[in-house]
């Protein structure tokens, strides 16, 4: 324990230094600093016990780790309130409740049955060297789902632990029956072996056989969603192929009506687009790549199709498309979110805090699929959105909001742009605080989770962002939107030992900056929570 206190303060010390310490950011640091010593010293403690006898003793030495666990969780979180406190920050206490007790004491739980039923069916000699291996093993093992327990599950101050918390808990039921089956089975088989038919009562016999049962619903639940059909949102190097670019035309106009359906996590999008040829040949053919997680209902537009795969359409014109003539496009498209998003990428649709882009909704006009590359670098576009969502969200989107309207338990939202802005943009949706301030003629809105506002840093980057896009010369849009996106990506990669494996999220927003030009912002809660040095230090004093 007081290797782990040495070791949790140093991460607090070092690790939070440049980060406001919020709740959450300590308990990444507990888990991480902390936890590291606490799996180690588990294992040992379980591995120093004396040999398994028959009897209540494999149930009394479960109980007797688990309290220590308890005990020295509790006193994790005493230091980081106390560390909290005296850096002035407010400790949320269902949060530290929640925090340990999912992110590390189930896990912990789930270790000490696995270490006791090794001593048990292995003897003691053999049992605690099966346990040391067992925790360098965890250790080794930075993915995940290759470690034995329940994993850490990640948090957010704009939509708590998300779509992570169904899948969390199935998890962690799956592991917490194989857990007690060994424990059973271990209860059964442990010395002297002759002995086990005597062991196998009906009382044992039912809780393995619950424990099969607990486990083969949740197991089946997490197969059936993996397998569902839908599309996964991230898209590896290895899946985007070379585009091959025959003459095509460029988009001018892009207008959605989204309806978006936070709680189910799933949207059904209209979409009208017109594109010109600004090439000196005529365009005879239309190639349109959709992303992949789209579920194509329908493509319409003057011309015949003539191949068709699941996220491509290749279209002859009824007519060749000359120089500077336009065509109109229409389509019908469905998107259901996956079951289990990664932490580390940006999630679109959440039941609070939905992140879109136009990339994520727009075909690329090109033969082929590329992930990445959906609009001409530098290409400029009249956007219009009409967004339906939850009746208690706000829907932001490009443009000037023209009206705002509540329609059989919905909320409707339409935004238009009067001149061209980059083609690559931001729709989002969540429930939102709104402040409003005018800053050197522009019109400022940040909208916020009123959790967690700390406004005076989101000003601060206002104003940088602002002075930055006046010295390239670009129209400020006005008014000039930021939106605090969730972050999910954590703080600490791999081993928390004195601070190493930090990760601060100075570049974190680099590629949503280059948003901000289109007169919406999406804001990483992460670097909201950034101090800058000295001067971040005294503003927020």
């Amino acid at each position: 324990m007081a290797l782990g206190a040495v070791n949790l303060l140093a991460g607090l010390a070092l690790g939070l230094g440049e980060i406001v310490p919020a709740t959450r950011f300590v308990l990444e640091v507990v888990v991480a600093n902390f936890g590291v010593v606490l799996v180690g010293a588990v294992a040992i403690g379980a591995a120093m016990l004396p040999a398994i006898r028959p009897g209540l003793a494999l149930a009394a030495r479960c109980t007797a780790l688990t309290l220590v666990v308890c005990g020295c969780l509790v006193l994790a979180g005493m230091i980081g309130i106390a560390f909290q406190l005296w850096q002035g920050e407010r400790p949320e206490m269902t949060l530290y409740a929640s925090g340990l007790t999912m992110n590390l004491g189930w896990r912990l739980c789930h270790f000490i049955a696995l270490l006791l039923s090794a001593q048990a069916l292995l003897g003691r000699r053999t049992g605690a060297a099966a346990a040391l291996l067992l925790a360098g093993a965890h250790f080794v093992f930075e993915q995940g789902s290759l470690r034995y327990g329940a994993d850490a599950i990640p948090w957010s101050y704009v939509d708590g632990y998300g779509p992570f918390l169904y899948w969390h808990v199935a998890a962690g039921i799956c592991w917490s029956a194989l857990s007690v089956l060994l424990l059973a089975v271990a209860q059964i088989f442990a010395s002297p072996r002759s002995a086990w038919r005597q062991r196998l009562t009906a009382n044992v016999g039912t809780v393995a056989w619950a424990a099969c049962v607990f486990g083969a619903v949740c197991g089946g639940w997490m197969y059936y969603n993996l397998h569902t059909g839908r599309q996964s949102f991230s898209v590896s190097e290895t899946d985007g192929q070379r585009l091959d670019r025959p003459p095509q035309p460029e988009y001018s106009r892009l207008d959605f009506a989204l309806d978006l359906f936070p709680v189910q996590r799933r949207l059904a999008v209209r979409g009208r687009a017109i594109v010109v040829n600004r090439r000196a040949a005529a365009i005879a053919e239309l190639h349109l790549a959709f992303p992949p997680w789209l579920q194509i209902d329908e493509v319409a537009l003057t011309g015949e199709l003539v191949e068709q795969r699941s996220s491509y359409r290749r279209f002859r014109l009824n007519r060749p498309l000359a120089s500077g003539e336009t065509l109109r496009i229409e389509y019908t498209a469905r998107w259901d979110a996956q079951p289990l998003p990664e932490p580390a990428k940006r999630i679109p649709l959440l039941a609070n805090g939905t992140f879109l882009l136009s990339t994520d909704l727009v075909p690329t006009l090109a033969h082929g699929y590329s992930p990445t590359i959906t609009f001409a670098p530098g290409a400029a576009v009249i956007f219009g959105t009409r967004v339906s969502t939850a009746l208690d969200q706000i829907a932001v989107a490009p443009g000037v909001l023209e009206r705002a309207w509540r329609e059989e338990d919905r909320a409707y939202f339409e935004y238009q742009t009067a001149a061209e802005i980059p083609a690559r943009a931001s729709i989002h949706s969540g429930r939102y605080a709104l402040w409003r301030e005018e800053l050197d003629s522009v019109i400022v809105e940040a909208y916020y989770p009123p959790r967690r506002p700390d406004m005076r840093q989101i000003i601060a980057a206002a104003k940088r962002q602002l002075e930055h896009l006046d010295n390239r010369a670009v129209n400020v849009p006005t008014p000039f939107r930021i939106v605090v996106v969730p972050d999910y990506r954590p703080l600490v990669q791999g081993l928390g030992l004195l601070a190493i494996g930090w990760q601060h999220p100075a570049e974190a927003d680099a590629e949503f900056e280059r948003l901000a030009s289109t007169g919406v912002w999406p804001y990483s809660e992460r670097r909201a929570l950034q101090r800058i040095g000295k001067s971040g230090r005294e503003e927020r004093q």
